[in-house]
């Protein structure tokens, strides 16, 4: 249900493709990860789970599209 919140916030964000991340929650810490166009796009999906009333921690994982490690 707590991840399912997230989600919808992240689906009503035009400047978000949601699609790309996923959201694990354990404990009351947010664990996000997947892979974001640019910064500002990532910057947005950890700003709206920190949002979260229950959300003690967010763990960003996201990487950016621009980065070519292999």
């Amino acid at each position: 249900a707590a991840g399912a919140q997230l989600r919808a916030k992240l689906i009503g964000d035009s400047k978000i493709s949601s699609l790309n991340f996923s959201i694990d929650i354990v404990n009351g810490i947010v664990y996000l990860s997947g892979v974001a166009r640019d910064t500002e796009e990532m910057n947005r999906v950890v700003s709206h789970a920190r949002e979260l009333k229950f959300a003690k921690q967010v763990v960003n994982y996201i990487s950016l599209l621009s980065d070519q490690r292999d």
